[in-house]
């Protein structure tokens, strides 16, 4: 696939340096920036998991034995797959009250939210509302997936379609989520299951498909904007209020879906459409979105958390981006892809091994 170039790159050297990194002995791959700030060098992309035709797999997070947690939105299903080719897929929940499942987060260790709408990819089913649930993988067995605790700790019945979530931290039971159809960043405390809007902003807008994926890094919230094409980030209180003001990291460049943020705040975003097919790489001081590789309708990134995959980001795929959805090429299978970008990962490298 050719890119277009990338006009005024501002960052260009960064990639460079990624020449030189390693992690746990192993060589990092690295994107080379050519004349007019092309991108000479994409890195290759593995299929870990393939899932049937016209499954459109949504959202993506790695447990901390390593193991990977995926939602869909063709069908309301959470999956785990084993990135070490050991154990096979399975399905962890399968809920009968939603269309889809969209965002996940894990708040504690193995203690997972999920957001789900009442709108599925399949574009022909509308029931149920926005629900968040709690998924606790603590009780989880190959042997036995419905021994799996699921339990819903929230209604939000005025929101439009929840999409990208992300969990506060620092002792708070705040979970803020995307609501892509209303423009709107929702608050939800995880004790009493309210909810509430917690920003509404130029930057979060418009209504349709707007403000999207979401990561928290310290006290700064990430966010990305379809429709506006932008990576934002900005400082926020216990209940995912704004404090400051919101600062552009990236924009114009991609229409950037969910995505990762790795130890220094560098972000690997999802860029699925204007026929990008990308994974994008945008620097922590912000600049114009480098892709970095090529998948069919990537959605969501995440890095490995052990220390034989830490330096791997994985990455989630729809059925295919625009020209598939709108029959002009063939309809592709959800993947999970893995990409070797030599960073860890916010999480770091955990030693529990699979």
């Amino acid at each position: 696939m050719t890119l277009p170039a990338i006009a005024q790159l501002k960052y260009a050297t960064v990639w460079l340096a990624l020449a030189s990194l390693c992690c746990y002995g192993r060589r990092a791959n690295a994107v080379a920036l050519g004349r007019n700030n092309q991108t000479t060098y994409i890195l290759p992309t593995k299929i870990i998991q393939e899932f049937p035709p016209d499954t459109w797999i949504e959202n993506i997070a790695v447990r901390q034995n390593g193991q990977i947690l995926v939602t869909e939105t063709t069908q309301p299903r959470i999956y785990q797959i084993d990135p070490f080719g050991i154990q096979q897929l399975v399905v962890v929940h399968e809920f009968n009250e939603t269309a889809s499942v969209t965002g996940i987060v894990e708040a504690e260790p193995d203690l997972f939210y999920v957001s789900t709408a009442n709108l599925s990819s399949n574009f022909d089913v509308s029931y149920g509302q926005a629900y968040i649930y709690r998924i606790d993988m603590r009780t989880f067995t190959y042997e036995d997936p419905a021994s799996t605790e699921v339990t819903r700790i929230a209604s939000i019945v005025e929101a439009g379609a929840l999409n990208g979530l992300a969990y506060l931290g620092n002792g708070t039971d705040t979970l803020v989520s995307a609501d892509t159809l209303k423009g709107v960043i929702w608050s939800v405390d995880t004790s009493t299951g309210q909810a509430s809007v917690a920003i509404n902003n130029t930057y979060t807008q418009p209504q349709g498909q707007a403000v999207n994926g979401l990561k928290v890094r310290g006290k700064d919230l990430y966010f990305t904007n379809l429709v506006q094409k932008l990576l934002a980030k900005v400082p926020v209180d216990s209940k995912g209020r704004a404090t400051g003001p919101t600062a552009i990291l990236a924009n114009s460049t991609f229409q950037p879906d969910d995505f990762a943020l790795d130890l220094n705040g560098d972000a690997y975003v999802a860029s699925p459409l204007t026929h990008q097919n990308a994974v994008v790489f945008v620097p922590r001081e912000g600049g114009a979105a480098v892709p970095i590789a090529t998948t069919a309708g990537p959605t969501s990134c995440a890095f490995g958390r052990t220390v034989q995959d830490c330096h791997i980001l994985y990455v989630s795929t729809s059925r295919g981006d625009e020209a598939y959805m709108e029959g002009r090429a063939d309809v592709v299978s959800g993947k999970v892809v893995k990409i070797e970008v030599g960073r860890q990962g916010m999480h770091g490298c955990s030693r529990d091994g699979q």
